[in-house]
């Protein structure tokens, strides 16, 4: 009776041994041969980025409701460069523009803003939300300290009115020594906790007003998390991600040319059929050489530029989940060209991506320990795509 006792001791712990061996996950797939990567750089030239568009609203209201110092602002302002958010589920909450030439703009106070506590302030952009409609971005600076740092940020409804607000201002890491950030820098940024827009080398941001009108809600997330567990019963991962931080994205021009056409003429920003968004996408809370750097969830298929891991040419990312992995790591120069590897849950379909190398959100130069999700055409942390 002890020795059956014994056996099935032993049986029972070699048992628990292969069950545990088994649940580490296969290694994540090697990073095609550089030969490979330089042919989707000079082939690619990186990626190409499609602007979104504003309604003509936006501009219509400009003229309508802001006189004074914001008579001129539609023409400060980039329409070109104006980022949204829109929901899964196709609902236009947000639109920054930012300034023109935004990356060559000062930070410092140029105009009187108005309204019952007037200050020194500057323009530095436009924001649409259909909760709150048109409003006019003025850096808000103390009395007496116009060269200084602002102290809140102004969202003006018109030409004296404004909500008011705390504000976070921090600086581009200037690598050309020129006092202006890398081109890919400027213009405006969205991302779950914030938005900003870029002057000069600084980049200023403020939280959102209510997640609820401005957000997505958990879909994001809950889109991503699913994902992501299906990832980690597959691969042997070592790092996690900011799955709250999630964000939902357009992908490929012909999709952002279609829904750039609809924003244009709409009036009411619900259900733009034109403009639901394929990529769900979430970043990673650490840095590691060789492991993911974020998680795509592309929902329906995006012309990109893309390619499969032995180097063929497919001008198409399928629909399908993804580990995202810099597969240049050595191009660290803001605005050159790298390139990004797509392992796909299947274990089979890899692809390779063009990207361009950014500072996404500007930390004052220290080092990152982790990525960033950011709506600007999609970028995760330093990589664009």
């Amino acid at each position: 009776m002890r020795r059956l006792t014994v056996a099935a001791l032993l049986i029972f712990c070699l048992t628990i041994q292969t069950h545990s061996a088994s649940a580490v996950g296969l290694p994540l797939p090697t990073i095609p041969n550089t030969t490979i990567l330089n042919r989707v750089i000079s082939q690619t030239g990186g990626p190409t980025y499609t602007p979104l568009n504003v309604t003509d609203y936006v501009l219509s209201q400009l003229d309508a409701n802001f006189t004074g110092v914001f008579a001129d602002v539609k023409n400060k302002v980039s329409v070109y460069d104006t980022v949204s958010y829109i929901t899964t589920t196709s609902h236009l909450l947000e639109s920054v523009m930012p300034l023109n030439n935004s990356g060559t703009e000062q930070l410092v106070a140029d105009i009187t803003a108005p309204g019952n506590d007037p200050v020194p302030g500057k323009i530095v952009g436009v924001l649409f939300q259909p909760a709150r409609m048109v409003q006019v971005i003025v850096a808000a600076f103390k009395p007496g300290h116009a060269n200084d740092a602002p102290e809140k940020v102004r969202f003006y409804w018109n030409s004296t009115q404004y909500y008011e607000y705390k504000i976070k201002v921090d600086k581009f890491k200037d690598a050309d020594g020129n006092g202006q950030p890398a081109p890919i820098d400027g213009g405006a940024i969205i991302a779950q906790n914030t938005s900003c827009v870029t002057v000069g080398l600084n980049q200023f941001c403020w939280d959102p007003f209510d997640y609820a009108q401005t957000r997505d809600g958990d879909n994001p997330k809950n889109i991503l998390s699913a994902s992501y567990n299906q990832f980690k019963a597959v691969y042997d991962l070592k790092v996690d991600f900011f799955l709250e931080d999630s964000l939902p994205d357009l992908i490929g021009p012909t999709l952002r040319n279609n829904c750039a056409r609809q924003i244009k003429l709409r009036l009411n920003w619900r259900n733009l059929t034109e403009c639901v968004p394929n990529l769900v996408f979430g970043a990673a809370k650490s840095l590691q050489v060789g492991q993911p750097v974020a998680v795509f969830v592309v929902r329906a298929a995006a012309d990109l530029k893309a390619y499969t891991a032995n180097g063929t040419y497919t001008g198409n990312l399928p629909s399908g989940s993804y580990l995202v992995i810099p597969a240049t790591p050595n191009i660290t120069t803001d605005g050159a060209i790298g390139v990004l590897f797509l392992v796909n849950l299947d274990t089979q379909n890899h692809y390779l991506i063009p990207t361009i190398r950014m500072q996404g959100i500007a930390n004052g130069g220290k080092a990152n320990k982790g990525s960033y999700a950011v709506i600007k055409d999609g970028s995760t942390g330093s990589w664009g795509f």
